[in-house]
Protein backbone atom coordinates (compact mmCIF):
# COMPACT_ATOMS: atom_id res chain seq x y z
CA UNK A 1 0.00 0.00 0.00
CA UNK A 2 1.03 3.52 -1.03
CA UNK A 3 0.18 6.45 0.98
CA UNK A 4 0.22 10.11 -0.54
CA UNK A 5 -0.79 12.82 1.68
CA UNK A 6 -4.09 14.61 1.06
CA UNK A 7 -6.18 17.71 2.47
CA UNK A 8 -8.33 14.98 5.22
CA UNK A 9 -4.59 14.14 7.16
CA UNK A 10 -5.91 12.58 10.24
CA UNK A 11 -8.76 10.80 8.23
CA UNK A 12 -5.93 9.81 5.40
CA UNK A 13 -3.45 8.07 8.29
CA UNK A 14 -6.52 6.32 10.25
CA UNK A 15 -7.46 4.60 7.10
CA UNK A 16 -4.11 3.77 6.17
CA UNK A 17 -3.15 2.52 10.14
CA UNK A 18 -6.87 0.74 10.22
CA UNK A 19 -6.44 -0.97 7.01
CA UNK A 20 -2.78 -2.61 8.33
CA UNK A 21 -4.48 -3.62 11.36
CA UNK A 22 -7.14 -5.26 10.05
CA UNK A 23 -5.07 -7.09 7.69
CA UNK A 24 -2.47 -8.05 10.82
CA UNK A 25 0.10 -6.26 9.04
CA UNK A 26 0.16 -4.71 12.42
CA UNK A 27 -0.24 -7.29 15.10
CA UNK A 28 -2.12 -6.77 18.03
CA UNK A 29 -0.49 -5.91 20.82
CA UNK A 30 2.43 -4.22 18.81
CA UNK A 31 3.65 -0.67 19.74
CA UNK A 32 2.88 2.10 17.27
CA UNK A 33 5.94 4.24 17.82
CA UNK A 34 5.04 8.35 16.76
CA UNK A 35 8.65 8.95 15.68
CA UNK A 36 9.04 5.89 13.59
CA UNK A 37 5.24 6.18 12.27
CA UNK A 38 5.94 9.87 11.77
CA UNK A 39 9.06 9.29 9.64
CA UNK A 40 7.53 5.96 7.41
CA UNK A 41 4.52 8.49 6.19
CA UNK A 42 6.37 11.72 5.70
CA UNK A 43 3.57 13.51 8.41
CA UNK A 44 3.89 15.49 11.59
CA UNK A 45 3.20 14.22 14.91
CA UNK A 46 0.19 16.09 15.28
CA UNK A 47 -2.29 14.54 12.48
CA UNK A 48 -0.49 11.15 13.74
CA UNK A 49 -1.59 11.79 17.00
CA UNK A 50 -5.19 12.58 15.90
CA UNK A 51 -5.29 9.71 13.63
CA UNK A 52 -4.27 7.53 16.44
CA UNK A 53 -7.29 8.74 18.65
CA UNK A 54 -9.66 8.29 15.51
CA UNK A 55 -8.38 4.36 15.72
CA UNK A 56 -8.87 3.75 19.13
CA UNK A 57 -12.59 5.26 18.95
CA UNK A 58 -13.05 1.92 16.31
CA UNK A 59 -10.79 0.03 18.79
CA UNK A 60 -8.16 -0.91 16.41
CA UNK A 61 -5.53 1.13 19.16
CA UNK A 62 -5.35 1.31 22.72
CA UNK A 63 -3.95 4.86 23.88
CA UNK A 64 -2.06 5.14 27.48
CA UNK A 65 -2.34 8.78 28.58
CA UNK A 66 1.73 10.18 28.30
CA UNK A 67 2.92 6.28 27.40
CA UNK A 68 2.42 4.86 23.95
CA UNK A 69 0.31 3.61 21.85
CA UNK A 70 -0.36 -0.47 21.11
CA UNK A 71 -2.45 -2.28 18.40
CA UNK A 72 -5.31 -3.44 20.56
CA UNK A 73 -5.85 -6.81 21.74
CA UNK A 74 -8.13 -9.08 20.89
CA UNK A 75 -10.34 -10.84 23.19
CA UNK A 76 -12.05 -13.76 22.89
CA UNK A 77 -15.41 -12.78 25.10
CA UNK A 78 -15.31 -9.64 23.20
CA UNK A 79 -15.72 -11.91 19.72
CA UNK A 80 -18.79 -13.20 21.77
CA UNK A 81 -19.98 -10.72 22.82
CA UNK A 82 -19.75 -8.50 19.20
CA UNK A 83 -21.56 -11.74 17.67
CA UNK A 84 -24.35 -11.23 19.78
CA UNK A 85 -24.77 -7.83 18.80
CA UNK A 86 -23.75 -8.17 14.76
CA UNK A 87 -27.11 -11.42 14.66
CA UNK A 88 -29.46 -8.86 15.21
CA UNK A 89 -27.88 -5.88 14.13
CA UNK A 90 -27.48 -8.05 10.04
CA UNK A 91 -30.66 -9.73 11.10
CA UNK A 92 -32.30 -6.45 10.41
CA UNK A 93 -30.37 -5.15 7.82
CA UNK A 94 -32.44 -8.51 6.05
CA UNK A 95 -35.35 -7.74 7.08
CA UNK A 96 -35.32 -3.81 6.16
CA UNK A 97 -33.27 -4.85 2.76
CA UNK A 98 -36.58 -7.33 1.87
CA UNK A 99 -39.02 -4.72 2.85
CA UNK A 100 -37.44 -1.34 1.06
CA UNK A 101 -35.14 -3.14 -1.65
CA UNK A 102 -35.61 -1.76 -4.78
CA UNK A 103 -35.06 -4.24 -8.14
CA UNK A 104 -31.66 -2.44 -8.93
CA UNK A 105 -30.81 -3.05 -5.58
CA UNK A 106 -31.56 -6.69 -5.13
CA UNK A 107 -30.13 -6.81 -8.63
CA UNK A 108 -26.55 -4.94 -7.19
CA UNK A 109 -27.03 -8.04 -3.93
CA UNK A 110 -27.56 -10.65 -6.73
CA UNK A 111 -24.30 -9.56 -8.05
CA UNK A 112 -22.06 -9.13 -5.43
CA UNK A 113 -23.10 -12.87 -4.00
CA UNK A 114 -22.18 -14.35 -7.40
CA UNK A 115 -18.64 -12.76 -6.94
CA UNK A 116 -18.57 -13.56 -3.50
CA UNK A 117 -19.91 -16.96 -4.64
CA UNK A 118 -17.36 -17.61 -7.45
CA UNK A 119 -14.49 -16.26 -4.55
CA UNK A 120 -15.35 -19.30 -2.11
CA UNK A 121 -15.67 -21.87 -4.98
CA UNK A 122 -11.90 -20.72 -6.09
CA UNK A 123 -11.00 -20.85 -2.39
CA UNK A 124 -9.63 -17.19 -3.02
CA UNK A 125 -9.98 -16.26 0.48
CA UNK A 126 -8.69 -12.15 0.07
CA UNK A 127 -10.71 -12.27 -2.84
CA UNK A 128 -13.79 -13.53 -0.54
CA UNK A 129 -12.89 -11.53 2.36
CA UNK A 130 -13.11 -8.33 -0.31
CA UNK A 131 -16.41 -9.49 -1.91
CA UNK A 132 -18.35 -10.27 1.48
CA UNK A 133 -17.23 -6.46 2.36
CA UNK A 134 -19.28 -5.40 -0.72
CA UNK A 135 -22.00 -7.85 -0.40
CA UNK A 136 -22.76 -6.81 3.03
CA UNK A 137 -22.54 -2.59 1.69
CA UNK A 138 -25.15 -3.40 -0.74
CA UNK A 139 -27.37 -5.10 1.36
CA UNK A 140 -27.11 -2.22 3.91
CA UNK A 141 -27.81 -0.02 0.68
CA UNK A 142 -31.13 -1.99 0.42
CA UNK A 143 -32.14 -1.23 3.77
CA UNK A 144 -32.45 2.06 3.46
CA UNK A 145 -32.04 2.96 7.22
CA UNK A 146 -29.05 5.43 7.85
CA UNK A 147 -28.63 4.54 11.80
CA UNK A 148 -28.28 0.92 11.38
CA UNK A 149 -25.37 2.84 8.36
CA UNK A 150 -24.07 4.47 11.08
CA UNK A 151 -23.65 1.60 13.84
CA UNK A 152 -22.46 -1.01 11.18
CA UNK A 153 -19.97 1.39 9.67
CA UNK A 154 -18.52 2.42 13.33
CA UNK A 155 -18.31 -1.45 14.14
CA UNK A 156 -16.86 -2.42 10.69
CA UNK A 157 -12.93 -1.83 11.25
CA UNK A 158 -12.71 -3.88 14.35
CA UNK A 159 -15.02 -6.63 13.23
CA UNK A 160 -13.39 -6.69 9.85
CA UNK A 161 -10.17 -7.73 11.50
CA UNK A 162 -11.59 -10.62 12.69
CA UNK A 163 -13.50 -11.49 9.53
CA UNK A 164 -10.14 -11.52 8.13
CA UNK A 165 -8.58 -13.70 10.18
CA UNK A 166 -11.31 -16.17 10.30
CA UNK A 167 -11.37 -16.46 6.54
CA UNK A 168 -7.54 -16.68 6.60
CA UNK A 169 -7.32 -19.72 8.93
CA UNK A 170 -10.59 -21.82 8.54
CA UNK A 171 -10.67 -24.65 6.79
CA UNK A 172 -14.38 -25.55 6.68
CA UNK A 173 -15.10 -24.95 3.08
CA UNK A 174 -16.12 -21.44 2.31
CA UNK A 175 -18.99 -22.32 -0.21
CA UNK A 176 -20.85 -23.26 3.04
CA UNK A 177 -21.30 -20.02 4.20
CA UNK A 178 -22.42 -18.78 0.66
CA UNK A 179 -25.28 -21.39 0.82
CA UNK A 180 -26.84 -19.32 3.41
CA UNK A 181 -26.86 -16.17 1.69
CA UNK A 182 -28.06 -17.33 -1.40
CA UNK A 183 -31.06 -18.68 0.50
CA UNK A 184 -31.28 -15.56 2.25
CA UNK A 185 -31.44 -13.55 -0.36
CA UNK A 186 -34.32 -16.05 -2.11
CA UNK A 187 -36.41 -14.74 0.85
CA UNK A 188 -35.04 -11.13 -0.10
CA UNK A 189 -36.72 -11.77 -3.28
CA UNK A 190 -40.00 -12.97 -2.10
CA UNK A 191 -39.83 -9.67 0.65
CA UNK A 192 -39.81 -12.17 3.28
CA UNK A 193 -38.00 -10.44 6.04
CA UNK A 194 -38.82 -12.54 8.87
CA UNK A 195 -36.85 -15.72 7.36
CA UNK A 196 -34.45 -13.35 5.57
CA UNK A 197 -33.24 -12.10 8.91
CA UNK A 198 -33.29 -15.78 10.73
CA UNK A 199 -31.51 -16.86 8.09
CA UNK A 200 -28.94 -14.24 8.30
CA UNK A 201 -28.87 -14.40 12.33
CA UNK A 202 -27.98 -18.28 12.09
CA UNK A 203 -24.79 -17.68 9.93
CA UNK A 204 -23.31 -14.48 11.81
CA UNK A 205 -23.93 -17.11 14.29
CA UNK A 206 -21.91 -19.87 12.74
CA UNK A 207 -18.90 -17.49 11.94
CA UNK A 208 -18.78 -16.08 15.52
CA UNK A 209 -17.92 -19.70 16.38
CA UNK A 210 -15.40 -20.20 14.07
CA UNK A 211 -13.99 -16.77 14.62
CA UNK A 212 -13.47 -18.74 18.64
CA UNK A 213 -12.25 -21.85 17.12
CA UNK A 214 -9.38 -20.16 15.56
CA UNK A 215 -8.88 -17.38 17.82
CA UNK A 216 -5.73 -18.40 19.12
CA UNK A 217 -4.01 -18.77 15.69
CA UNK A 218 -4.65 -15.30 14.71
CA UNK A 219 -1.36 -13.95 15.71
CA UNK A 220 0.37 -16.47 13.58
CA UNK A 221 -1.24 -14.75 9.99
Amino acid sequence: MDFKPSKNLAEQIAQYLGDKIILFQLKPGERLIEEDLARELGVSRSPLREALRILEKKWLVDLIPRREARVSILNEQMLISTGDILKEIYGLVARRAAEFGNKEELDLISKKLTALEECAKNQDRRGYFDALIEYESACLRAAKNPVLDILLKDLWPSTRRVQYATIKLRTEDLTDTVKYFKQAFSFLTEKNGDKAAAIIREVIGIETRYSVKYFSQFNSL
